[in-house]
């Protein structure tokens, strides 16, 4: 097994179902360390105010996208005690709520930040941010030579640009059918490639 969630995959749909409605209840329930919640509950109105999941109210008023938002990044903050949560995370996990139901959306996350590696963008550090920005200043010095003089000239890092572009796979910075179709792209391929070439 590469992680404890391959576990999963093999023990069926009924298992998850019972694992991520447990892990749902304890989110739900508070037992998510307090600033970790806190920073959660900043990003869940901002994320995509303008989708009808997030105009769209329950009987308590409150949006239902946000409750499902609040609910699936709680929750892989249980499951991933390493990583919790991180700027950033709300947007993918969003945009997978807009094409899923909430469990679908969940599992979707946890197989992109463990298949497809992007929890290494969100751990401490950023190892795999920093990682990409290098790759991108090393191609950009490659293949774009003049552009990478003017912007060292300028002292205009890429990661001025680029670190948005990278935590958000684009969501937020491309037209959102261009930035699901890169998420399409990351699941198939497994790895953040598709932002370097798209």
């Amino acid at each position: 097994l590469r992680h404890p969630v391959a576990l999963l995959t093999g023990i069926g749909a009924l298992l998850l179902l019972v694992v991520v409605a447990s892990l749902r209840r304890a989110a739900l329930a508070g037992s998510l360390p307090e600033a970790v919640a806190a920073q959660i509950d900043n990003d869940l109105q901002r994320t995509y105010p303008a989708h009808f999941l997030w105009r769209e109210h329950d009987a308590g008023g409150e949006p239902v996208g946000v409750q499902m938002l609040r609910s699936v990044l709680r929750s892989y903050a249980l499951l991933d005690t390493e990583v919790r949560y991180c700027q950033a995370m709300n947007f993918i996990a969003g945009a997978l709520l807009m094409y899923c139901r909430e469990e679908a959306a969940f599992w979707l996350l946890v197989q992109l930040m463990f298949d497809a590696n992007l929890r290494a963008l969100f751990k401490e550090g950023l190892p795999l941010l920093q990682a990409s920005l290098q790759q991108l200043r090393e191609l950009t010095g490659t293949h774009l030579p003049r552009l990478a003089a003017h912007l060292e000239a300028s002292g205009v890092d890429v990661s001025l640009f680029a670190t948005q572009w990278f935590m958000t796979l684009g969501l937020d910075c491309l037209p959102f059918d261009a930035s699901v179709r890169l998420i399409d792209l990351v699941c198939h391929e497994g790895s953040l490639r598709p932002l370097f070439r798209f």
